[in-house]
């Protein structure tokens, strides 16, 4: 007769009440990364309208806008940024105290034989 397997997702009870922080990370990220586009799109705009056509009432618009979307850029990424950062040390403090209170909890004669 097989013995029974041991639990192998001992991470997910951990994880299961942050997944929709994740899927917020996940959304967070594809917008920055949409972000990303402007710059690109800038320079085609930049080429096609202002020195083709010597706007520069276009080239101002456009430079603002720029970086207005530049900042909001820096603002996501930072958002995300600590965010992560705080799911991490949520995570890292959880594993750390169950470990803690596993390993305490072991009878000593187990501990003195592990070494």
């Amino acid at each position: 007769m097989a013995e029974p397997q041991p639990d192998k997702s001992w991470l997910k009870p951990f994880l299961t009440p942050l997944r929709p922080i994740f899927y917020e990370m996940l959304a967070m990220s594809v917008f920055i990364n949409l972000i990303a586009l402007v710059v690109p799109i800038f320079s085609m705009q930049v080429y096609d309208r202002v020195i083709g056509k010597s706007g520069l009432s276009t080239l101002w618009g456009l430079v603002i806008g720029v970086a207005l979307i530049l900042i909001f850029d820096y603002v996501m990424k930072t958002s995300r940024s600590r965010i992560m950062q705080r799911v991490a040390l949520r995570v890292d403090v959880e594993v750390g105290r169950k470990l803690f209170d596993k390993i305490t909890s072991l009878p000593l004669n187990v501990l003195e034989g592990k070494s």
